[in-house]
């Protein structure tokens, strides 16, 4: 019997290294991405910052410097000084619009990475949280449900802030570090293109939060898939109407 050649495989991907400044930027763009500062938020201290990330003031410097150049950051000299998250300029509507049609694949791609994660951790949270954990969910929709009956678009900040608290705290109440770090890198990566249309609070920002709190306070694992994946679907619906968009066969109902 003739040898068969074995299939020709691909070729393992080729190391891709990184200088150190360019992993502290990344670092401290997740930490902007993720909620932890949001714009107009004052970073640690040089020295502080040097310390949690392990670095040099050098490397610290250089990294800042490329995030300025990104305008997510800004540097104010002075005593009441620091480096600061960068106020995100509204988006207007055509630009919103243009940029979700040339975005469209990618956003959905990021919405449906995130159904198959948090309706996951939903599920884990509604049989496993802690009376504590649920406390503190609900500390986070509280304030987004302040912020939102009155309209307070002075708070813009503040509601996003208890926005990615209250989907981070549900993950938390999982009880699986894993899935939490991993629905935290898919919101960041679905901020990442999308930062400057959370500048404002529209109609739909806080629809379904109360379905997914009753869910786990009631411990109903399928009521808590149910309402995460109707929250963000209705996500894209919002996302997909503003770009002038069909809704997509695909994620109807």
């Amino acid at each position: 019997m003739a040898d068969q050649k074995a299939p020709e495989q691909a070729p393992i991907a080729m190391v891709q290294q990184a200088a150190a400044y360019e992993l502290t930027a990344e670092q401290l763009r997740r930490a902007v991405y993720s909620g932890r500062y949001l714009p107009g938020d004052r970073l640690p201290p040089e020295r502080e910052l040097t310390l949690q990330l392990g670095v040099s003031r050098t490397t610290l410097r250089e990294a800042v410097r490329v995030l300025a150049a990104e305008k997510l950051v800004h540097v104010r000299r002075g005593a009441h000084g620091g480096i600061i998250v960068t106020d995100r300029p509204a988006t207007s509507p055509e630009q919103l619009h243009d940029f979700l049609r040339r975005s469209a694949e990618q956003v959905d791609e990021i919405l449906d990475l995130r159904i198959v994660l948090e309706t996951g951790t939903a599920r884990l949270a509604a049989t496993r949280r802690s009376e504590e954990e649920v406390v503190t969910i609900q500390d986070a929709f509280d304030r987004m449900e302040e912020i939102f009956r009155h309209r307070r678009m002075d708070a813009v900040s503040a509601f996003w802030r208890a926005d990615i608290e209250f989907h981070t705290r549900i993950a938390t109440a999982s009880g699986n570090t894993r899935l939490t770090r991993a629905v935290e890198d898919a919101r960041i990566e679905f901020l990442r293109p999308l930062g400057n249309v959370f500048s404002t609070i529209n109609e739909h920002a806080h629809d379904g939060h109360e379905a997914m709190l009753r869910a786990i306070r009631d411990r109903d694992p399928e009521a808590a898939e149910a309402s995460v994946r109707t929250h963000i679907e209705v996500t894209r619906r919002v996302l997909r109407e503003i770009a002038g968009l069909a809704p997509d066969a695909r994620h109807a109902h």
